[in-house]
């Protein structure tokens, strides 16, 4: 029995000791530009570094001879920039914020050595994504935790993104993108297709299996997007969960709704006993600092539901008048067998 349970446990260590600091391509962002000299002339093989600030993520790249320099699969979060080149005095930029499939486009310029310089870039803090001509917006933590959403369903903001047409209950059973149907909708989670389970009704039952306190942010994509983050006709929803960082942080919550903050059903005599409860926490921290971390997140929920049922209860004249004209249809057919008879 433990010579058969050793290769499982093997693999749950590697897989727990591997640094892991990855996302999906569709929930990457990236950072573009070009850097040149006081003259406007691109600088070729100058050295860029972008560090995230909560991870400590570094990644490196050197510009072209046009001075051009790309840098993608990015996480998202807050990233500072460092340029240098020989004979040029290195510059620094101040905090710049990636969204999921966002490409920020810098213009970087280099002084000459001997000359200080802060490069400054929240000029560029712009809500139009000038590297992709797709039409869509983008959803982030803070509105995920202020806005308010029907049984803490963060479908229930998908009908507020642009291109997007809601006939009926506003969740992701009827919202529907660019005059294209429901079945052609795409939900990726990391990476992972969720479209399976994307027409699952929201109920105690069977759940939408992404708690909104596992995600960090969520875009849309209605039309015009890229091969990157496309796989269907309709709307792109593309998630990225919330990461560990170097800090430790977590939270717990209840949400309770029942019958006394419900309007009465003016058919109904009195509301129907409803009480639901959604409770849960997450935490996430490090465990090894800039080099591996964790997080999870656990949400559960009870309910209980009555219901009233409305019928019609037919009068003793509406009987008796309903009678007459059944026993008036079976004397007409009896008659008209037995004169076929004869």
């Amino acid at each position: 029995m433990r010579a058969n349970l050793f290769p499982y446990l093997f693999l749950i260590l590697i897989a727990f000791l591997t640094p892991i600091n990855t996302q999906c391509q569709s929930g990457h962002a990236g950072i573009t530009g070009v850097v040149r000299d006081p003259a406007n002339h691109g600088i070729s093989a100058a050295a860029i570094r972008v560090r995230q600030a909560q991870t400590g993520f570094t990644r490196s790249a050197t510009t072209n001879a046009a001075g051009v320099f790309m840098i993608d699969g990015l996480l998202i979060g807050t990233y500072s920039i460092e340029v240098s080149h020989a004979g040029f005095s290195p510059a620094r930029s101040g905090e710049i914020e990636l969204m999921i499939g966002q490409t920020r486009n810098l213009n970087i310029k280099l002084q000459l050595s001997g000359l200080s310089q802060r490069l400054d870039v929240q000029a560029t803090a712009s809500e139009i994504d000038v590297a992709s001509a797709a039409l869509g917006s983008f959803v982030v933590r803070d509105q995920l935790n202020n806005l308010p959403m029907n049984g803490r369903n963060w479908t229930t903001l998908l009908p507020l993104m642009p291109g997007a047409t809601d006939p009926g209950s506003s969740d992701q059973r009827t919202v529907r993108f660019a005059g294209h149907g429901r079945d052609d909708n795409n939900i990726t989670y990391d990476g992972v297709d969720a479209t399976g389970i994307s027409n699952q009704p929201q109920k105690t039952g069977i759940r939408l299996a992404i708690p909104s306190s596992a995600i960090a942010e969520f875009k849309v994509d209605s039309a015009l997007y890229s091969a990157a983050s496309a796989d269907g006709a309709g709307g792109q929803v593309i998630l990225a969960s919330v990461g560990g960082t170097n800090a430790f942080h977590g939270e717990l919550f209840e949400f309770l709704r029942n019958d006394v903050f419900d309007a009465r059903n003016p058919f109904a005599s009195s509301n129907p006993r409803f009480h639901l409860n959604q409770f849960g926490a997450n935490f996430g921290g490090p465990v090894r600092r800039d080099k591996t971390f964790f997080f999870v997140a656990f949400e559960g929920s009870r309910q209980s539901l009555d219901q009233s049922l409305q019928g019609f209860t037919p009068s003793a004249a509406f009987r008796a008048g309903v009678l007459a004209q059944i026993l008036g249809i079976q004397a007409q057919q009896r008659c008209v067998g037995v004169g076929r008879a004869v």
